[in-house]
């Protein structure tokens, strides 16, 4: 209990901190998300231009710094608290639906109560960041009430400043992170537990799989680990089949609608700033797949080393970088928690783990290939770090060789997260402030 309580107090309390001190919308793509998810809360859910009071369009023209070097006045935050939500006056905003609203749970629960008080947008914005961290942060406690034995894992990576900085926004990311951490402890509990499975775990792990499909498809390949739930789990083959194949199928269901709603979106609203063409681009790897696989392997060994580094910690538009000893430490910690906290998973579970994080990793990869980079191009655009994130536990969980006499205390993972995000801190409000 003293574990999940310092992990929450860290994270709430640094998780505070990130929301408040980065000015809005220098979080990448946070004004698509905060536009998407606010669009929700108004009821809009198509893929059409919704039209909305005029002060979500202002309250962005007042805040948004894309400037590289620009620092947030308090002039301009005095100009951003004042300005009117302006219901009756209607505007069209260019929201590309690319997430289902499942992605947005707590922005829009936000969104929903600051429509119903009348809130200005300004507050409105702030009170969905901390509405997202509340929830990631409860999400990470279920994962770690679930599967306790990798809870080290948990809160290693939750406790990261690039996990805390997400969680601190509208990202998709945010759930999406904390949603595919949850089905990873599902996951786990089913299979190293010696008990029956119970019907409730079951649907446990079908509506978190479901969930998590619905932020973003290519993580649900994680689902496919239910494989590997071992037969004496089950009162019988036959329903150890019915209920896998139910899992499967609803699975399957969810990230269908999930990669149609992303696909059908990214071909509606292209990006402008590049000529990325989605269908020219799937024609391309139809084509000359091999040419692809080119592609794949040189963007790896391009940028394989950056998007580790990456994902430790950057933030702002993608510009704002951890000092390289604090990342160089962080990144050993992770390793620490890897090799030597936490159950060891049979060969078969840690080969069945390694092969599934690589089919997400190569799914995401083309996901940016196709929807984001030069149609018909030799480079990938848009890959960064962060999205190693949702499946870090399960890389952690795969490589763990545990040892009787060698184990990182989990004081030592939080006392390292605070000097980590201590510094992030600093480095945020040296570059806005």
């Amino acid at each position: 209990m003293r574990q999940h309580i310092s992990f929450a107090a860290v994270a709430l309390l640094f998780g505070t901190a990130y929301p408040l001190i980065t000015p809005p919308f220098e979080v990448p793509d946070e004004v698509g998300h905060f536009w998407h998810a606010s669009s929700i809360a108004y009821g809009y859910l198509d893929r059409g231009l919704p039209v909305m009071p005029r002060g979500f369009r202002i309250i962005v023209w007042a805040l948004w710094t894309p400037e590289r070097g620009r620092h947030l006045t308090a002039e301009k935050m005095r100009l951003a608290r004042g300005v009117q939500l302006e219901h009756r006056v209607r505007v069209p905003l260019r929201t590309p639906a690319y997430y289902s609203a499942a992605a947005y749970v707590p922005q829009i629960g936000a969104a929903l109560i600051t429509r119903v008080v009348g809130a200005r947008p300004f507050f409105g914005f702030y009170a969905g960041r901390l509405a997202t961290l509340s929830a990631s942060v409860a999400f990470i406690l279920l994962a770690s009430w679930i599967a306790p034995q990798f809870r080290d894992h948990f809160h290693a990576v939750s406790l990261l400043p690039m996990s805390l900085f997400l969680f601190g926004s509208w990202s998709a990311d945010a759930m999406t992170i904390a949603s595919a951490l949850l089905v990873t402890a599902v996951l786990l509990r089913a299979i190293l537990s010696d008990a029956p499975m119970s019907r409730l775990e079951m649907i446990a792990l079908i509506c978190a799989s479901a969930w998590l499909s619905l932020c973003k498809p290519s993580y649900i390949l994680a689902t496919l680990l239910a494989l590997t739930i071992p037969r004496s789990r089950f009162e019988s083959a036959a329903r150890r089949f019915a209920s896998v194949e139910v899992l499967l199928l609803v699975v399957i269901a969810a990230a269908t609608l999930s990669v149609w709603l992303t696909m059908s979106t990214a071909v509606a609203f292209p990006r402008s700033d590049i000529p990325v063409d989605a269908r020219a681009q799937l024609q391309f790897v139809a084509d000359d797949p091999i040419r692809f696989v080119g592609v794949l392997a040189h963007d790896l060994r391009a940028n394989g080393l950056d998007y580790i580094k990456a994902m430790t910690g950057r933030f702002g538009l993608y510009d704002v970088n951890l000092p390289n000893g604090v990342t160089l430490v962080l990144l050993a910690t992770l390793l620490a928690v890897g090799l030597m906290n936490g159950p060891s998973l049979s060969t078969s579970v840690r080969i069945a783990a390694m092969f599934i994080v690589a089919a997400i990793f190569i799914g995401i990869l083309i996901y940016l290939y196709v929807t984001s980079s030069i149609a018909g191009g030799a480079t990938i655009e848009g890959m960064q770090g962060r999205y190693v994130l949702p499946i870090l536990p399960l890389i952690l969980a795969a490589v763990c060789v545990p040892h009787p006499r060698a184990h990182l205390p989990h004081a030592a993972i939080v006392i390292i997260a605070v000097g980590a995000n201590a510094v992030a801190i600093f480095v945020l409000l040296h570059r806005y402030w």
